[in-house]
């Protein structure tokens, strides 16, 4: 038995030196995005039916200056909203650094979504209404993240 763990011992460090295990640059593996939804349902979301626009942020600071820590941004899009159901979607589309990806760092984050009702193209300028779900732990097993805590601006 002590024989098999040392192999295996020995087999993780070579395919951990080989590369075979993604990790970032600090050592954390490396873990899709998952879904990340808004479900809104304050007096703006259910009030304001146009078509808003939203954009999410995967941070490591807080929901009040996203883009500081912003370590993931989605595209800006359109978001649904109904009198009856309030504004709901999904993001879409992650980037950083200019540049698309679908992967991040596994850790804990707060994930951030502005509504802009005015529909500028500039959602964390206009931001009317904010969501928040902190102090998320992001893992490989980490399924749908649903954006339910918003506050009217």
């Amino acid at each position: 038995m002590k024989r098999v763990l040392i192999l295996v011992l020995f087999a993780l460090q070579a395919c951990s030196e080989a590369g075979l295990f993604p990790t970032t640059t600090n050592g954390s593996a490396v873990i899709n995005i998952p879904r990340v939804t808004a479900n809104c349902q304050t007096s703006h979301c259910r009030t304001n039916v146009s078509s808003p626009l939203i954009n999410f942020v995967i941070t490591t600071s807080s929901c009040s200056d996203p883009l500081f820590g912003g370590v993931a941004s989605s595209s800006t899009r359109s978001i649904n909203c109904t009198g009856l159901a309030g504004c709901y979607g999904d993001a879409n589309g992650w980037v950083s650094n200019g540049g698309s990806i679908t992967t991040i760092a596994a850790g804990t984050y707060n994930i951030c979504a502005c509504i802009d009702y005015t529909a500028t193209g500039t959602p964390w300028v206009n931001c009317n209404t904010l969501g928040e779900l902190n102090n998320v732990t992001l893992s490989s097993a980490s399924g749908l993240q649903m954006i339910n805590s918003w506050t009217d601006q």
